[in-house]
């Protein structure tokens, strides 16, 4: 509705402007359109005897307005949409993220997408008058708004806080019945406390934990032990071990 309102106010002023002179009346209309944001094909038709200033109409993206000088206007224009800003959080998560795209207008928009480096798109939805796209893979993506007539606008963005990964084993070792373990994460903080081991499918604990370097140690007669950890976002390790 704005949109529609500047258009209506940009072109009805210049009319006043406008005489029986085409080549005055078209770059005036150009002009007025070029200050609305808007790229037209214009066409005139003399009206013999007029005198009566009509107010432009709006119709789709067909504006219509008829001079003061006699001049019927038909401008056929396109709104574009852009991209004014993209928000989303920065926190570290294992869930997807969710980008928040507001556009300099929903009017004339075909489809929002972020499309990443392999070229796989994922598509915004409308929402609360922006564009939310949910992305689920840490990467470089091109968020795109596509105007009903194929005009591209496009903002990049790089993703980073996703975490859908366990702890890893940064070092083991045996020590006769004793097993050492430590991990390691490089996004979110271990939670140590959650360690365990299944031997011949029976759940075993740490006989000790060492918070500080994120090490526990198992004691083991048997030949393996499959033994499991979680992150705090809730991301689960499994790793199955033999004694050598």
């Amino acid at each position: 509705m704005r949109d529609e309102l500047y258009i209506k106010e940009a072109l009805f002023s210049a009319s006043k402007k406008i005489s029986m002179d085409s080549e005055v009346a078209k770059n005036t209309l150009l002009t007025a359109l070029s200050s609305a944001n808007m790229s037209t094909n214009v066409a005139f038709t003399p009206v013999i005897g007029a005198a009566v200033l009509a107010r432009p109409k709006f119709n789709g993206t067909n504006i219509a307005a008829t001079t003061a000088a006699g001049v019927t206007v038909l401008a056929v224009g396109a709104i574009n949409p852009t991209i004014n800003r993209i928000d989303y959080l920065n926190d570290i998560t294992n869930k997807p993220v969710e980008l928040v795209v507001e556009l300099s207008t929903n009017s004339g928009v075909e489809e929002v997408y972020a499309q990443n480096e392999s070229g796989v798109k994922y598509y915004g939805y409308l929402n609360n008058g922006d564009y939310v796209i949910n992305i689920i893979d840490n990467g470089t993506y091109k968020v795109e708004v596509v105007s009903d007539v194929g005009v591209k606008n496009s903002k990049q963005i790089t993703i980073s806080n996703i975490d859908k990964y366990g702890p890893t084993i940064s070092t083991y070792s045996f020590d006769g019945s004793l097993l050492e373990i430590t991990y390691t994460d490089e996004m979110s903080n271990i939670d140590i406390n959650s360690a365990y081991g299944l031997v011949n499918g029976s759940k075993v604990s740490p006989i000790s934990i060492d918070k500080s370097s994120n090490t526990v140690v198992y004691e083991l007669n048997e030949a393996s032990i499959n033994v499991f950890v979680y992150d705090e976002l809730g991301n689960e390790s499994n790793y199955f071990i033999e004694k050598k």
